[in-house]
């Protein structure tokens, strides 16, 4: 792992925060006072407040982005997760994949 690591410093990897979202649910509930929610790790793209997604046989309006802390953010980018409001119907499942759509 630290070979991998000291080479993706070295050759300045970096994740395309443009372009659609794609990411992975790493946790999804219901919880009181904030409806039905799912903890998102982003992969490609930013996710921001009011864009729709897609993951499962789900979708989801984004109405809210809450950090590791419960602090409100208006948008996350590569390599960062967020507890993602909004979705309708059912929420996804963990591992799934979430997609963004235009």
């Amino acid at each position: 792992i630290e070979e991998v690591l000291t080479l993706a410093e070295m050759l300045e990897l970096k994740a395309d925060p443009t372009g659609l979202v794609e990411g992975s649910v790493i946790e999804s509930q219901v919880e009181q006072g904030l409806g039905k929610t799912a903890t998102v790790l982003i992969s490609r793209g930013s996710l921001k407040l009011s864009q729709f997604i897609v993951g499962d046989k789900s979708w989801c309006k984004v109405r809210l982005l809450l950090d590791d802390r419960g602090t409100r953010v208006k948008k996350i980018e590569p390599s960062q997760a967020a507890k993602v409001v909004g979705w309708k119907d059912q929420v996804p499942s963990a591992g799934s994949q979430v997609l963004g759509v235009e």
